[in-house]
């Protein structure tokens, strides 16, 4: 996003921007708790019930960010050089952390085997490691996005809403009852489960349900309601498992295939859809952030970065008062997003400063420009 000119009038959606930072917002809240402050809690507790409803709220993030990438990319002019500065992105990020915990700041890691015998080769191939395993699953879906955009540019809406159900029959109801993962999903951390949220987003931008709910609230209602929905039935089947004699940890409902939490990230896209910004001062924040975004996940995530010691420390918060818990994870949640969007800021300015995008469009042509010359002579 560099353009210098903002104006409430140009023809961008920027209640998907703010969507997709408070999805990103909504990650960071969900590690606070799983890698956090929910690990090693009693169950059935008050923190237990009170940080697995907060952690049900949030559960649907990933499936946000995929599902507003197709909303959005359905009707955007596809390019493939789109992935190049996407991937510098990770890069940077993979071998400034390698550089920092590796060789300046070993001590601060925790788990040795994260470094392997080459850790710089690993940090320039963050895809064939999986070191992001959404960037892996983005990267997959990526290429196929110019086929799936033009598969539903000529579908109808009739058509639109089938192609959700199918998803919902197939991927999301037959696994369930099956009680086996049939059609490889991997319980959504993988880039099929990636590809359908995009063609699910594209999808709902063909359905125009906006136009038949006319109160965007109803969506943020149904939005809460499906996110209690998964943190019942986690409860329920938790209970009812305790009841038998034997506790068992159940994540079903509380999972990105959960039918409660694909749900839940459909309402709150389609709520943040019908948001209008009103002034030019709204839309410049939203400019100034809403690229930073993504940073977020890449740098909070990084497998160094979740050996740092406050993650684990996190788990203390069960000690103290509820309030105390439920206000320490939120104000956690809270600095870790805005360091991270800070940082990615800083990384954007010095990214233009060295005219990284000016770069990649100049090498983009000169690949098309042989390209060309090569079918020219066949």
């Amino acid at each position: 996003m560099e353009e210098s000119q903002y104006s409430i009038f140009d023809n961008r959606n920027y209640g998907i921007d703010i969507f997709k930072i408070v999805s990103m917002f909504l990650i960071v809240l969900l590690h606070s708790l799983s890698y956090g402050a929910l690990r090693g809690v009693t169950p059935f507790s008050k923190y237990y019930a009170v940080g697995f409803f907060i952690e049900a709220l949030a559960y649907c993030c990933v499936n946000c960010f995929a599902l507003a990438s197709g909303y959005i990319g359905v009707d955007t002019k596809f390019k493939y050089r789109r992935i190049v500065p996407l991937w510098l992105q990770v890069v940077f990020y993979t071998v400034l952390m390698t550089l920092l915990f590796v060789y300046i700041k070993p001590d601060l890691l925790t788990n040795k085997a994260l470094i392997g015998e080459h850790p710089i080769l690993k940090a320039f191939t963050p895809v064939s490691h999986e070191t992001y395993w959404y960037f892996t699953a983005y990267f997959a879906l990526f290429f196929f996005i110019p086929f799936i955009n033009r598969g539903m540019s000529d579908i109808s809406a009739r058509q639109a809403y089938a192609f959700i159900g199918a998803v919902i029959f197939i991927y999301i109801a037959i696994p369930y009852f099956a009680k086996k993962d049939l059609f490889v999903r991997g319980v959504g951390y993988n880039s099929t489960w990636i590809i359908l949220l995009y063609g699910v987003g594209a999808a709902l931008r063909k359905c125009k349900i906006e136009k038949i709910v006319k109160n965007k609230y109803w969506f943020l209602i149904l939005y809460f309601v499906f996110s209690a929905m998964a943190w019942g039935a986690k409860f329920l089947t938790e209970y009812s498992s305790q009841q038998n004699g034997s506790f068992k940890s159940d994540a079903i409902f509380l999972q990105y295939t959960s039918i409660f939490v694909f749900m839940s990230a459909i309402c709150l896209l389609l709520f943040f859809a019908n948001v209008k910004i009103k002034n030019n001062i709204g839309v410049k924040i939203i400019r100034v952030i809403a690229p930073a975004a993504f940073g977020v996940y890449i740098i909070h995530t990084n497998p160094y970065a979740f050996q740092l010691p406050f993650w684990e420390n996190l788990k203390l918060l069960c000690s103290k008062s509820l309030p105390v818990m439920v206000g320490g994870v939120l104000l956690n949640a809270v600095i870790v997003f805005v360091i991270c969007i800070v940082i990615d800021i800083i990384r954007i300015q010095i990214f233009k400063l060295l005219h990284v995008r000016n770069l990649i469009d100049i090498f983009a042509d000169f690949i098309n420009k042989k390209i060309d010359g090569l079918y020219k002579k066949v």
